[in-house]
C-alpha cells in the first residue's frame, strides 16, 4: 500500500503529543524549514519502572540518508531521559535491517540478545535483535 501522506499528517494532527492509552506518544518529524518529513512514536513508556521503547520513525523516502533518523532519536531520547526522567531504552530491530542497525550503533545500545525466527518475511522467518540503552549510556555517547 502506497504511504498517503495527507492521511497520515491528518492522523497525526488528531494524534501528536497526545498518550492515546497512557504509554505512547506520537510525534511529526519536520526539517529545518518546517516541512512535514516524517512521523515518530514512542511505545510502551513504563512510568513505574523508568523504561521505554522501542521508538518507532517513520522519514519519507526522499529525505532519508540526511541525518534525520539520528536527529529524531537524540531528540527524543534527550526528551524521554531529562524530562521524563526515564532509565532505560528498550529497542530492537530484524536481522539483514542494516539502516537500523547503523542507527543504533551511533547512538550507542548494546545488543541484549536475539529472538529466533520472529517474523514471517518474504518467504523467510527473520530474527528479531534486542538493543538496550540506559541513561547514563545515552548521554556518554551522545553529547
Amino acid at each position: 500500500m502506497p504511504f498517503d501522506l495527507d492521511k497520515r499528517r491528518e492522523k497525526l494532527a488528531e494524534a501528536s503529543g497526545k498518550c492515546a492509552d497512557g504509554n505512547k506518544i506520537h510525534f511529526a518529524v519536520e526539517n529545518s524549514e518546517g516541512k512535514h518529513i516524517g512521523v515518530a512514536l514512542i511505545h510502551n513508556i513504563d512510568e513505574q519502572h523508568g523504561n521505554f521503547g522501542p521508538i518507532a520513525i517513520q522519514i519519507n523516502v526522499n529525505e532519508r540518508g540526511k541525518g534525520y533518523g539520528v536527529a529524531v532519536y537524540q531528540m527524543l531520547g534527550n526528551y524521554m531521559f531529562n524530562e521524563r526522567r526515564m532509565h532505560k531504552w528498550n529497542s530492537g530491530y530484524m536481522e539483514g535491517n542494516t539502516g537500523s542497525a547503523k542507527l543504533h550503533k551511533k547512538i550507542g545500545f548494546e545488543v541484549e540478545g536475539v529472538r529466533k525466527d520472529m517474523v514471517f518475511i518474504n518467504g523467510k522467518y527473520r530474527n528479531e535483535v534486542i538493543l538496550g540503552i540506559t541513561a547514563e549510556r545515552f548521554f556518554m555517547n551522545n553529547k
